[in-house]
């Protein structure tokens, strides 16, 4: 009936109801009455979220609405309702009492405590309100979630129809009934939590009236009562609510009650009143409860009753739900009150799981002790015996100890302890076949149950294989053979092998190596033959046991052996003949034939003779088993080794050991939570195959080897917590994927939260830098507030059709606000690694450490730490970070640390920070350039970690720790870089020896990310001292052959083309490798699932389809939740088919795809005369080498055989069933993420005339055109691998030359072997696993760097340096280029003779700025002054170096890469690989033409007169290119660094060699403005590498070292006039050295072909090193130092009137400079960089050079400024007028170094002390400052000129 038709019965209705009608509309729900004084205390003790809600909130609205509904159904009780608010009361202030004060100011403080908001919105309704709630707490107790909010549905409809019925009927009806019925229907969420809050309510009170409940417990388990007979809800339900209340109401006023049904129990049981009972029976029981609730006389008798085992238990009730599910017949349901073991502790659950386990077993009654004793000594024997576990091994014991703990109590207990054991036993022994299921359910026998008793020890054939001793074997089955009676000792025999021959073969002859045993002692003569020192003893005095053996042995005639011989060959059977005349077990020359009849046959076993087997009677075969007693024997006796015990136990595939495990397991979390209970339905389902179980692979590692079951059982993540939790809190089953990102799970009364984070006590934030010792609070203001959105999702839980569903993901955002101002959200799950796309389970290494709260730090509180660091004391601070190190003070306000730290890493993982949050000393991964990557972590004077499971540990003095589990499969410290002459491979060592044999090196430390023990240095005040640090560290990290190696990783497309390559060539793929790559990958995957084209890119088909393959093909199952997020990002993204033409090709390669998905690239292209526009020699040499391969395996259609694996992925990669995919549809088919150079309009028509003119009909008619072409084709494969030593070009080549030699030589080729060998060259290892190097290394490139770095420093005379720069050179000399290609013009190879190639000589390719850096890295080393380094390379072979570089430059006079531009940019119209750009041909690049530019200039200082003529046009032709090249802007594009900035850098220091700077060339000044413009606050630079993909500057979060480091050399090269702007970036750069000299690695540096960025993790070392050797040689570093003794003075103004280039003095340039200094002022500390000639035009200026006097100047007089010394005192004399001065000076332009003596001295500063108000030391002298000075004398000028260096 609608509310309108209802308005309409009002209307018509009596007086009562129309009196109102009009305010039908009224909200009274609204209305809030005061709760009786009973029920006070409640609402005091509720938390003001639930009070608020239950007094204005949906929780009030519901109780009123309710109330209303049902008011007069019940009859008044004010008795019960004051009893009930005053048992309530008390239950809430025992509860308050026990909530941790810990959380009363937490963010979780509003959802703590007792949830009484159900009682508190019904106390403030009505009467009818609180018996409302009292039905709720009746239907919590007795049905579940579902059934009771069905229930309520039912009641709420069948109420309001009742009411309208009336009204029909012109019944009276009041008001607030009339209202009630016309509101909206309540909701069934509503209703749902109505049950909820009863339900915590009942956990709660059930918990603190424990003893009563129990008493209550063991009366309904001796009773058998119906609630009542009417099955329909309504009549049902109200009728028991109604009896209830009414019997209860009596009781408590005293009035004494017998009970014929179950409804008043049920109110007993519900509302926790309690009086005295009397049950009937053969012996009437008085029971006393003692409630001073209920009145004396309040006494409630009940009826026994005998039932038999049919008849339901305790108290139950029929009802029909019709609103249980979506769809069927209403569902009968008969829910019981047996007793009040509905929620158990985990003890309590081991009990039942014993129980369960004995009856899975089918131990019978009389075998229960025994049982239970054996496992007693099973533990007894396992513990003893073993000292050292694996983590399975522990595990396992663990579960023994958990069955004798519970065995133990039910053995030792007795009374009610003893009761209670039992009955929890029974509980599980009734539920074993849900809780324990058989793996197969069809099979009925119980004879695999029987022989998995004891974990299979009562199986024969196992029991006897785990005694490893013969005569212990031979023990064992004597004592089985004792129990036969009436057996002849002569015909009972034992034949047994030696444990130790290994298995026998029932093939061949069993009695070969047997021997044989007498079974039952027997009467032996001994007078005929000598004794044998038998190995069996004699159990009576006159009997003996004998044994043979089958083989002759050498005996004298006194030994109890003999020969047996005419053996059958049958394993079941042998025969017996006897010819010795002293032996009475046969008569001599008889025989016996033996059957197997107990035991092993082929191990041990027991033999009876064919008589007197069939003279046995029918039940002999039941005393053929080992029993409890032949078990203990056994056991005690060391029969069963304790190891092999426990690997039977932990490695069994049976249920018994999978429920064992999984138990085992769920103890680690339930031991941190005693208090915490479980609900009896668990055991109604199996625990083995839970979704928690499986994640912790208890089925699948069940049998794996140790390494795999400790890497499963340590990555438990907070998911599987929560799975499990739920679970066993409420019985349902939720995967853990599921739970992803929750951060608290609620479940009736209980709140499990992530406690991960800070604690009170628990957390002590390790100061890291130094303040002045004091702490503090400076955040008392900062609170936390935790508030749900409306986003609430529903989560799966197996049921299926039910309108409830039981398990929610609610939204909750977390602020933090400061004096009531809000600051930020938090993320808290992110911020304490709640999750990891690394292994698809949370793996996200949580950046802080949590420490032992009983354990005090090492330093002394409040002293002054020795390091300095700023404060951070206010959230406005936070918010904008000082630079550097700095501590935050909130002591004693772990709320605070909280809010804090999880703001800090949010920050930086949104920002991509280096900065690193941490609470102890950090030591974060210097390599990684992923924000989500691992960082380990260094204890800072605190002693005790540990880790978030609990578990503490001692950590050694600079023991580095990290606080979750390494996430590598393999062990990091196993793995070692081997160098051979600058190859570089990798090994996962296996044995201790080889370990030992071969150890780690720091470089190995370094690239793993492991401890390098490197010491800290002392902090760099000056440019040099910072310079020295780094080279300190960086030296450590030369390798052998004497460069420096690195990853060069960051494109994701690499290891797919080896991963499938190894595949399908049947290439073995050794496990270390599969695990280290699966590990790369899941480290590399982005959050939402995927893989990019780079590491630091977007999500792609390209990298997502490639990536997913790999992982599978490495181990990786389809169902890991990684890849299920990934398999899903893909489906979204259009599947595999949307993948660009690479991806395509290597998954038609693997036989996921077919080749019409593939676009054509035919062989024939090969074949083209060299003159056609587009042919291959045309293209840029990756292009031409990558097509070469995939042409020729294109023309060959080569395939991979399906199989398993690739059947798999073909369902898997798409988005719809394989068979009905048109692949030849798909060709042109790609997604828009990976379309970043889409095919033009020609290529598309070139496609498709091959596709479906040349392939099908044109080609089939040429095969020998086909052959020829594939025939060349493979030609130039092989001259590509015989030219690179199998090295070949790339990482992309060659894997597919591999696979074209596989498919041309076949599998065993030397070609292959070869090629196999060769791959390893491009695998490198870090600490988040295998990835693939972009070539074989950065061998040359960046050793070339570093020496120039090192000499721009002028450090490469020190002796400290020597040995690195000589092994350096020494590399460099070993791997120039010393010949050309054979036969280079056929193969199209450009000359190389004299050149360098990128990484080492094999492989063998020019690259032009390779080569240029080289040539300039000997020459400056060979040449340094002072230096004294070998010529190791002579002249004609740096000129040979000189003539490959004249030959690289193109016609617009820029260089390019690898050889001279072929081709035309229009063939970029050809680009067919969708996902680069600029791929086609060679183009020009400013970083490639000024390396050559400057490596000539540097030549011909040196060679002036070597192809002058050649060198001088070249470097004209190159700068016309360099300057066309500047952009409007003034920027430089970059393509090979990022972007703007590394190619700016390269730019300005070509044209500053030839002379153009900032003062002569307005280009000069519009880069360095560029650079200028786009400086960020603290000083430094960051470009995205969005710049190389847009073409813009695009700018990055944070500000970069290395980019930095590019623009300071830059600006400097430049000469641009400020040092300001330069010496602020470089204090940048200073500061975030670390303290052992190192720099962290921050975001990628490198680029190539605009879309794909790869990693020069080198540069982080060598640039900064450059940058601040250069700025330090300019002497202008120490001004800076000194400032801090003297302030500049800013006021001084430098004006440059003149410039004048000198024609005879190439090179040089005059300038005429004016000083003017204000009244006062005076110059810092200073030197100046050459020497100058002056006049003073105004004022009197005082003057003091360092050794000099001090002088004075005035209006007039000239001056010499003096280039080699250092400025002590340059003032104005004047303090009313300003002093003015000219300067005359000549300078050299930057370019090479030009002088006559290179001279270190320390300077003596004691006569500039009292002028600087310096401290002199005891002395009398300063402490000595380092300078360098250079001079030169100008011959042509006569003049002294100090000369800058470079």
């Amino acid at each position: 009936m609608s509310v309108g038709k209802l308005q309409a019965a009002l209307a018509s209705a009596t007086n009562e109801v129309t009196v109102a009608a009009a305010n039908l509309n009224f909200d009274f729900t609204l209305v809030k009455y005061e709760a009786p004084r009973e029920f006070q205390p409640l609402g005091e003790a509720l938390s003001l979220r639930r009070k608020s809600d239950a007094e204005h909130g949906t929780s009030h609205i519901v109780a009123q609405r309710l109330g209303a509904l049902f008011d007069g159904i019940c009859p008044p009780t004010p008795n019960l309702l004051r009893a009930y608010g005053t048992r309530v009361s008390e239950i809430s202030e025992s509860a308050a009492k026990k909530v941790p004060k810990e959380y009363a100011n937490s963010v979780f403080a509003a959802y703590t405590g007792i949830d009484g908001t159900n009682i508190w919105a019904a106390a403030t309704s009505s009467g009818a309100a609180l018996h409302v709630h009292l039905l709720a707490c009746i239907l919590s107790r007795i049905l579940s979630p579902s059934e009771a909010t069905a229930a309520w549905v039912e009641l709420v409809k069948e109420r309001r129809k009742d009411i309208v019925s009336q009204l029909e009927n012109d019944e009276a009806v009041h008001f607030k009934l009339a209202a009630a019925a016309g509101q909206p229907e309540l909701p069934r969420a509503q209703l749902a939590d109505w049950d909820a809050s009863a339900r915590a309510w009942l956990r709660t009170a059930d918990s603190l009236r424990e003893s009563q409940q129990k008493k209550l417990g063991l009366i309904l388990k001796n009773v058998h009562l119906e609630i009542n007979k009417d099955q329909l809800v309504f009549p049902s339900i109200t009728a028991a609510w109604k009896t209830a209340l009414e019997t209860m109401e009596r009781l408590i006023k005293g009035m004494p009650q017998a009970v014929q049904d179950g409804a008043a129990l049920l109110g007993l049981a519900a509302w926790h009143l309690f009086p005295d009972m009397t049950v009937l029976g053969p012996n009437t029981t008085e029971i006393r409860m003692y409630d001073p609730l209920v009145s004396p006389g309040g006494i409630l008798t009940l009826g026994f009753h005998e039932r038999d085992a049919s008849d339901l238990r305790g108290v139950y009730w029929s009802l029909s739900l019709a609103h249980l599910r979506h769809y069927g017949q209403p569902v009968a349901i008969l829910p019981e009150l047996t007793s009040n073991i509905n929620r158990i502790t985990f003890p309590e659950l081991v009990q039942c799981t014993l129980g369960a386990i004995l009856g899975h077993w089918h131990i019978r009654d009389k075998d229960m002790i025994p049982t239970m004793r054996l496992i007693g000594v099973m533990y007894e024997t396992l513990y003893r015996g073993l000292k050292y576990l694996s983590t399975r091994n522990r595990c396992a014991l663990q579960a023994v100890q958990m069955l004798h703990d519970a065995a133990s109590v039910w053995l030792d207990s007795d009374g009610e302890e003893k009761h209670m054991a039992d009955r929890l036993m029974k509980l599980g022994s009734r539920r074993h076949r849900d809780f324990i299921p058989r793996d197969n359910e069809n099979d009925k026998d119980q004879v695999q149950d029987r022989n998995e008793a004891l974990f299979g020890l009562l199986n024969p054939t196992r029991l006897i294989g785990e005694i490893l001793q013969e005569d212990r074997r031979v023990d064992f089955l004597r004592r089985i053979s004792s129990r036969i009676p009436g057996l002849d000792p002569e015909d009972i025999m034992i034949r047994f092998y030696s444990p130790w021959q290994g298995p026998i073969d029932p093939n061949v002859d069993p009695n070969v190596g047997a021997s044989y045993a007498t079974a039952l002692a027997r009467p032996v003569a001994t007078s005929k033959r000598k004794r044998h020192s038998a190995r069996h003893e004699s159990h009576l005095r006159s009997l003996r046991h004998l044994s043979w053996t089958s083989r002759p042995i050498d005996c004298d005639a006194d030994q109890d052996f003999i020969y047996l011989l005419d053996e059958a060959n049958r394993a079941e059977e042998f025969q017996f003949h006897s010819r010795a005349r002293d032996f009475d077990l046969l008569q001599p020359g008889t025989s016996k034939t033996f059957s197997f009849v107990f035991g092993d046959p082929l191990a041990a076993a027991i033999f009876i003779s064919r008589p007197a087997l069939d003279s046995l009677p029918a039940s002999w075969s039941n005393e053929m088993r080992p029993t409890i007693t032949i078990l203990q024997w056994c056991l005690e006796s060391g029969a069963i080794d304790p190891i092999r015990l426990l690997r039977l136990i932990s490695t069994a595939r049976s249920p018994t050991s999978r429920t064992l495990l999984a138990l085992s397991t769920a103890r680690r979390v339930y031991t941190m939570i005693p208090e915490a209970t479980i609900t009896v339905d668990v055991l109604a389902k199996s625990l083995s195959d839970t979704a928690w179980a499986t994640r912790m692979c208890i089925r699948g590692h069940i049998d794996t080897d140790v390494d795999e079951f400790e890497k499963a059982f340590l990555s438990f993540d907070l998911s599987v917590t929560f799975s499990m939790i739920a679970f066993f809190e409420a019985g349902v089953e939720v995967h853990p994927r599921q739970l992803d990102g929750v951060i608290a799970l609620s479940v009736a009364d209980s709140l499990y939260i992530d406690m991960r984070g800070p604690r009170p006590g628990s957390w002590r934030t390790a100061n890291y830098a130094k303040w002045d010792g004091t702490v503090d609070d400076g955040f008392q203001s900062t609170s936390l507030h935790l508030s749900f959105t409306d986003y609430l999702v529903p989560l799966y839980t197996g049921e299926r059709g039910q309108y409830d569903n039981q398990v929610f993901l609610m939204e909750a955002v977390v602020s933090v606000r400061d004096a009531g101002s809000w600051i930020a959200d938090l993320d808290i799950d992110t911020a304490f690694g709640a999750h990891s796309p690394k292994t698809g389970t949370r793996d996200w290494i949580l950046p802080l450490r949590r420490l032992d709260p009983q354990v005090s730090c090492d330093h002394d509180k409040g002293n002054k730490p020795n390091i300095a660091m700023t404060t951070a004391d206010c959230w406005d601070e936070l918010l904008d970070p000082p630079l550097g190190m700095f501590v935050v003070r909130a002591h004693n306000n772990w709320l605070a640390r909280l809010a804090i730290l999880a703001f800090l890493v949010q920050q930086q993982d949104s920002t991509n920070s280096s900065r690193e949050v941490t609470v102890s000393r950090a030591i974060p991964n210097r390599e990684s350039t992923n924000p989500k990557s691992e960082k380990r972590y260094e204890r800072y004077g605190c002693d005790h970690p540990v880790d978030l499971l609990g578990r503490s540990g001692k950590a050694s003095e600079g023991e580095t720790v990290t606080v979750i589990r390494d996430s590598s499969s393999t062990d990091r410290t196993k793995w070692r870089l081997l160098d051979e002459q600058g190859r570089h491979t990798w090994h996962y060592l296996q044995s201790n020896e080889e370990i030992e044999k071969w150890p780690q090196s720091t470089a190995d430390k370094y690239f793993l990310n492991l401890p390098t023990e490197l010491p800290e240095l002392p902090p760099a005040n000056t440019a040099l001292e910072s310079v020295r640090n780094g080279l300190s560290f960086f030296s450590n990290l030369q390798l052998p052959a004497g460069h420096w190696g690195c990853e060069y990783g960051g494109p994701m497309f690499l290891l797919p083309g080896l991963v499938i390559t190894w595949y399908v060539t049947d290439t073995s793929i050794p496990a270390s490798h599969r695990a280290a790559i699966r590990d790369y990958l899941c480290a590399r995957q982005n959050k939402d699932g995927g893989w990019g084209l780079h590491i630091e890119g977007d999500s792609s088909v390209f990298g997502t389809a490639m990536n997913y393959t790999t992982m599978r093909i490495c181990g990786a199952s389809a169902e890991e939740p990684g890849m299920v997020k990934a398999r899903g990002l893909l489906h979204q993204m259009g599947g595999a088919v949307n993948g660009p033409h690479w991806a395509k090709f290597w998954l038609s390669v693997l036989g996921v795809c077919q080749w019409d998905v593939v676009n054509p690239v035919p062989p024939e292209l090969w074949l083209l005369p060299d003159w056609v526009p587009i042919a291959p020699w045309r293209w840029w040499i990756h292009m031409r080498q990558v097509f070469l391969p995939m042409s020729y395996v294109y023309s060959r259609r080569f395939s991979h055989p399906a199989t398993a694996l690739t059947e798999s992925l073909r369902q898997e990669l798409f988005t719809e069933p394989y068979a009905s995919i048109n692949f030849l549809s798909h060709r042109n088919s790609i997604s828009p993420h990976d379309n970043y150079h889409p095919k033009t309009l020609l290529l598309n028509t070139i496609n498709l005339a091959l596709v479906h003119l040349w392939n099908p009909y044109i080609r089939p008619l040429l095969p020998s055109l086909v052959s020829r072409a594939e025939s060349h084709t493979f030609d130039l494969i092989r001259r590509e691998d015989e030219n690179t030593v199998y090295a070949n070009l790339g990482p992309v080549n060659g894997p597919m030359n591999l696979l074209a030699c596989y498919i041309h030589d076949g599998a065993d080729a030397e070609s292959v072997r070869l090629h196999r060998e060769r791959m390893a060259d491009f695998l490198w290892v870090k600490d988040e696993g295998m990835l693939m190097n972009g070539t074989n290394g950065v061998q040359c490139w960046d050793t070339s760097f570093l020496i120039q770095a090192v000499c721009e420093a002028r450090l490469a005379a020190e002796p400290r340096w020597r040995p690195m720069l000589l092994g350096a050179l020494e590399f460099l000399e070993e791997h120039q280029i010393r010949e050309d290609c054979p036969e280079m013009e056929v193969c199209y190879r450009h000359e190389r003779e004299g050149a360098w190639g990128f990484s080492t000589r094999d492989q063998g390719y020019t690259v032009s700025d390779c080569t240029a850096e080289a040539l300039k890295a000997v020459l400056m080393l060979q040449r340094y002054p002072g230096g004294g380094f070998p010529t190791l390379i002579g002249d004609e072979r740096l000129k040979s170096a000189v003539d490959v570089l004249l030959t690289m430059q193109n016609a617009s006079g820029g260089c390019s890469s690898y050889e001279p531009t072929r081709g035309g940019e229009w063939l970029e119209y050809l680009n067919a690989a969708e996902v680069f750009g600029r791929i086609m041909v060679e183009y020009d690049y400013p970083e490639c033409t000024t390396a050559v530019v400057t490596a000539l200039k540097l030549f011909q200082k040196y060679y002036p007169d070597y192809r002058r003529n050649d060198i001088e046009a070249f470097i004209g032709r190159a700068l016309v290119y360099i300057r066309k090249a500047q952009r409007q802007d003034g920027s430089w594009y970059g393509s090979w660094g990022i972007c703007f900035t590394y190619a700016g850098m390269f730019a300005l220091e070509s044209l500053a060699s030839v002379g153009e700077t900032y003062e002569n060339s307005e280009r000069v000044r519009r880069g360095c403005q560029f650079f200028l413009d786009r400086q960020m606050a603290d000083g430094g630079w960051g470009e995205s590498y969005r710049s190389c993909e847009t073409g813009e500057w695009s700018q990055h979060e944070k500000t970069q070292v290395v980019q930095t480091a590019w623009v300071c050399i830059a600006l400097m090269e430049a000469g641009y006039p400020s040092r300001a702007p330069i010496e602020k970036a470089l204090r940048m750069v200073v500061g975030r050295q670390q303290r052992n000299g190192e720099w962290l690695q921050e975001a990628i540096e490198g680029v190539f072909n605009k879309s794909c960025m790869i990693s020069y993790p080198n540069y982080k070392f060598i640039f900064p090193i450059k940058a601040l050797g250069m700025f330090a040689d300019s002497q202008t570093f120490l001004t800076a130092i000194t400032m801090s003794h003297q302030p500049a003075n800013t006021a001084i103004t430098r004006t440059i009137l003149q410039t004048l280039s000198i024609s005879n003095l190439p090179g040089y340039e005059s300038r005429l400079v004016k000083l003017e200094y204000p009244p006062g002022t005076n110059a810092p500390l200073h030197t100046h960089p050459v020497a100058a000639t002056g006049i003073i035009l105004e004022g009197d200026v005082i003057s003091q050079w360092e050794g000099g006097e001090i002088e004075r100047y005035t209006a007039g007089e000239s001056f010499i400024d003096l280039g080699e010394k250092l400025h002590l005192r340059s003032e104005n004399a004047n303090a009313d007028r300003p002093l003015v001065m000219v300067l005359s000076y000549v300078i050299k332009l930057r370019g090479p170094v030009v002088k006559v003596e290179h001279v270190r001295e320390w300077i003596n500063l004691s006569n500039a002390s009292a002028y600087l108000g310096l401290p002199a030391p005891g002395s009398g002298q300063l402490e000595p400052v380092q300078t360098s000075l250079c001079t030169s004398l100008c011959e042509s000028e006569k003049q002294l000129i100090m000369l800058s260096l470079d």
